[in-house]
Parts: structure tokens; sequence; C-alpha cells
């Protein structure tokens, strides 16, 4: 049930309960006026004071409602400033958290890739063949060849089997 709906519902209830102490003090009026017996005029008396009694606590739970309502609407109001700025916070820690995880996963690509050439060159050095060095790192032979031509070094040729 939404806070509006509840809004109707208790100002219904306070309509018919106006209505219904405007009625009882209706009948007390007309019921004085038939002159009755002292007993029953007592009675009366003590009915009317406690529909007098019933109109204020009516009017004080009206007014306990109403503050109740403004309080709701002041927490909702501040729930949902707060909402948003957790929001834009959230926003922003994960467009920072990306940036950061973009940066560092470059970083480690740039990391492994001069490992990747300093093992070419390493392997190289040694005088492994374009065919062996690719076969070993599981690369293509033309990314090896690559490597070792930006490296400055002419890849070692390869060795021809021997036929015994």
């Amino acid at each position: 049930m939404t806070l509006t709906n509840f809004n109707v519902w208790v100002v219904l209830q306070l309509g018919i309960d106006v209505f219904l102490v405007g009625l009882f003090v209706y009948g007390i009026v007309k019921i004085r006026s038939l002159n009755l017996p002292y007993d029953i005029g007592k009675l009366l008396d003590h009915v009317q004071n406690l529909l007098q009694d019933a109109d204020r606590l009516a009017k004080l739970y009206q007014q306990g409602v109403e503050d109740k309502k403004r309080f709701i609407q002041t927490v909702d109001a501040r729930t949902t400033d707060r909402i948003r700025e957790l929001d834009a916070a959230m926003r922003q820690s994960a467009g920072l958290l990306k940036q950061g995880l973009v940066q560092e996963e470059k970083r480690q690509s740039a990391a492994c890739g001069r490992e990747l050439e300093e093992r070419i060159a390493a392997m190289d050095e040694a005088g492994n063949d374009l065919e062996t060095i690719a076969a070993a790192l599981s690369l293509p032979r033309e990314k090896v060849k690559l490597v070792l031509k930006l490296k400055g070094r002419r890849p070692a040729a390869a060795v021809p089997a021997k036929n015994d």
C-alpha cells in the first residue's frame, strides 16, 4: 500500500469519525430536549463528555498522522538524495577501477612482451634457428622473425638435417 493510498484511508476514517461524533452530539441534544428524568440526564452528560473526549482524541490522532506523514516525506527525500549520492560514487569508483585495470593490463602486457622478446633473443644467441624458437615458444615463425629483426639481429639459419 502506498503512502498516498494510506493517506486517503486515514482521511476517510477521520471523516467518518467526525460524522459519527456529530451524529451522537445531535442525538444527545435531541434527547435532552425530551426532558427525561434526572438519572438519564446524568447519563447523557457522561456520554456527552465521552464524546467530547473522543472528538479531542480524534483531533490528536489526526495531528499525529500529519506529523508522521511529514516525517516520512522528510526521510524519503533524504533517502532518495543519499541513494543518488551513493549511485554517483559507485559509478565514479567503477570508472576509476576500470581505468586502473586497463592501465595494469597494459603494464602487464608490456612486461610480458619484453619478457618474450628477451627469451627470443636468448634462444637466438644460444644458436637456435627460427623454427626451433617458434616451436619452443608456441609462436608463429613470422613473429619470431619480426622480433629478431626489430632487435637488430639476424635469425640463425636453419641447420640442414643430416642424411645418414
